[in-house]
């Protein structure tokens, strides 16, 4: 592993001890807790989790509030094999790669819906904006999903599930601040009664924020964030066979940003603002047949994304409209799962996704015309997939699946993805290994499709591109010590990607990319005594350029992090967690140099309802930049309380 600076070391001491102890993913369970966890996605269907083959790992929201995250990206930043990037503070454009895939090749799913935002270069999900107070469970699942999940999903997936109404009304709020003029609060309703379920929450945050434009190069100006976001579930059975499940969310943002001028290369304070708007809306009805061996879902899901960027150029007179975007998806989906025996269990579906893109973008043009011609794009496509999978536990102990999924694209044509894995459980020791082999494939953006480099003395678009094409496989093993107080798991991957779509000034969009990544997950958990817990995880990842023989930009070779939790009383938390990045390439040349970063956690409960709650975040102040240029605060700090009733 690449050696610390002296400045890291000497901000990390105080915590070297923990280094030295096994790191997990999650809270420590105690030893009555040993119902197996169940994981949702790596088949589509609920498996137990040591019958997945897949590498997977899982947040619940018990974790999100004992560690205080307040964004999703916050939280999968803890997790092996994710890196995280995030253009500034607050609101800034974050990004997730998972294993050494751009964040284009990361599929988001909230509660079935796929949240992708269409309209995006490369139809990536911004993390800027999505918030944890109606989150149940984060499951990430790292290599190809194609088979499963279809394009999007060649790196990865993030599979988001959010909490469902339960009991007798319960109505929950929260309130916080802190630290640069930070405040926010959330409130929400849920409970079930005569086989209907609902939930409601309403969140809203604004911060000052810090500039976006790093501090040490010069710049002052504060870059502020808004954030409003609604979200509700309702289900309930018509019949004792048919379930149904409604979900809408909305949110609502203004970020600030700097300004980087084309002219003098400068990446400094400016006074240009980022307004998006974002809207899921999904239906389910689940039809159970035969006694239960088949269930039917038929599913309807809507996003949309819109942004409006104001920019500042300093050779023109005044701000103007540099982007204006609406891209939105629209999916029809069968699933059917048929359990034909006892341990064989058969899923198979077919879907339909239709997007579209209406964005006007001045940027360029401006920039090099001179003028407000726009270079717009207004344009959709469709594709049709079907797909299956076959899961097996006819020998004792070993669970296998495999699966196809075929696509047939509007504009690239098709495509045919394989996917194997397996998990078997040694009952002698409770181990478990596991492995798996796919196949993934990304489709061309619309924007990539449609977009005309009239800066490259293009007078069309690239509409030759073909899908991006990966191969992968991964070999994992588990192990329990200490009556299954201490796990742990390590891991080695592969991945091999060709036809990468890429840009070039001479020819814009072209299919020239190959990349390699490979690497290690080191993960575990320790239940050091009834009050001391342990847990965090250790990447190891190289991802190469294998056209130009070079290190892919913006991913570090190591990362880790690391949790300790202290219960002293009851009532009563405090817990430190340590992240580590080791350096990056960068755009241009530039480095971005390693960083380690503490935050100390504590909460206290007033009563069986109600919790304060502290943090101090960068507790050592360091100096660091996820991206280059780009700053990040410093020693900050934030009090709230939240209660329920």
């Amino acid at each position: 592993m690449q050696m610390l600076s002296n400045k890291a070391l000497s901000q990390a001491a105080v915590l070297s001890a923990l280094m030295l102890l096994p790191a997990g993913q999650g809270l420590a369970q105690t030893q009555d807790d040993t119902a197996p966890e169940v994981i949702v996605s790596a088949n589509r269907i609920p498996v137990e989790i040591d019958k997945v083959g897949t590498s997977v790992s899982v947040i619940t929201s018990e974790e999100i509030e004992e560690r205080q995250y307040k964004t999703v990206s916050d939280a999968v930043r803890a997790l092996p094999g994710v890196t995280v990037n995030r253009n500034g503070g607050l609101g800034g454009t974050t990004s997730v790669r998972i294993r050494g895939n751009s964040s284009a090749q990361t599929l988001v799913i909230i509660d079935g819906v796929v949240v992708n935002d269409a309209s995006s270069t490369g139809g990536e999900f911004n993390f800027a904006n999505l918030r944890v107070e109606d989150i149940e469970r984060i499951e990430v699942l790292r290599g190809p999903q194609s088979t499963l999940y279809g394009s999007n999903s060649m790196g990865g997936v993030v599979n988001i599930v959010t909490k469902k109404g339960e009991g007798a009304p319960t109505v929950t709020a929260s309130l916080e601040g802190g630290s640069f003029e930070t405040a926010g609060g959330s409130a929400g309703i849920s409970g079930a009664e005569s086989g209907v379920d609902y939930r409601l929450t309403v969140s809203g945050l604004h911060s000052d924020g810090i500039s976006h434009a790093d501090e040490k190069n010069g710049n002052s100006e504060e870059d502020s964030y808004d954030n409003v976001s609604v979200s509700t579930k309702l289900g309930g059975s018509l019949l004792d066979n048919l379930k149904l499940e409604g979900i809408a969310r909305y949110s609502t943002s203004r970020a600030e940003f700097d300004t980087f001028d084309p002219f003098t290369f400068a990446f400094q304070d400016g006074d240009e603002v980022s307004d998006s708007e974002e809207v899921t809306l999904g239906g389910s009805a689940t039809l159970s047949l035969f006694d239960g061996r088949l269930d039917n879902r038929f599913s309807l899901t809507y996003n949309e994304s819109k942004r409006e960027n104001v920019t500042v150029v300093s050779v023109l007179p005044a701000p103007f409209v540099s982007l204006d975007s609406t891209g939105d998806a629209k999916t029809y989906e069968y699933q059917g799962t048929a359990y034909v025996t006892d341990t064989e269990t058969l899923v198979f579906g077919a879907e339909r996704e239709k997007s579209s893109i209406d964005q006007f973008s001045a940027y360029y043009d401006a920039y090099i015309a001179m003028d407000l011609v726009p270079n717009s794009i207004d344009a959709d496509t469709a594709n049709n997939s079907f797909y299956a999978m076959l899961q097996t536990e006819a020998i004792e102990n070993l669970t296998l699946t495999g699966g196809v999924r075929f696509d047939d694209h509007d504009d690239f044509g098709n495509a045919t993805s394989w996917r194997f894995t397996g998990a078997y459980r040694l009952p002698e020791t409770g181990t478990v290994f596991r492995a798996s082999w796919a196949e993934g494939f990304k489709a061309p953006s619309i924007y990539q499709l449609n977009y005309i480099c009239f800066e490259c003395g293009l007078t069309e678009a690239a509409s030759d591109l073909e899908a991006e094409e990966s191969t992968a496989w991964d070999v994992g093993v588990e192990q329990s010590f200490l009556e299954e107080r201490l796990t742990l798991q390590a891991i080695y991957f592969e991945q091999r990607t060709t036809n990468l779509i890429t840009f070039d000034f001479g020819q814009g969009y072209t299919n020239v990319g190959r990349a390699k990544s490979r690497g290690v997950e080191l993960v575990g958990d320790l239940q050091a005594t009834d009050w001391l817990t342990f847990d965090g995880n250790y990447s190891f990842i190289i991802s190469d350029d294998e056209t130009n023989d070079t290190r892919l930009l913006a991913l570090p070779k190591h990362t880790a992090a690391i949790n300790a939790t202290i219960y002293p009383s009851e009532p009563s938390y405090l817990s430190v967690g340590v992240t580590y990045n080791s350096s990056e390439k960068a755009f241009g040349g530039a480095v971005v140099d390693e960083w380690v970063r503490v935050d100390l956690r504590g909460g206290y409960w007033l009563s069986d309802d109600v919790e304060v709650f502290g943090r101090v975040e960068n507790l050592f102040d360091e100096n660091y930049q996820e991206v280059s240029g780009y700053g990040t605060p410093g020693i900050s700090g934030y009090l709230g309380v939240r209660a329920t009733w």
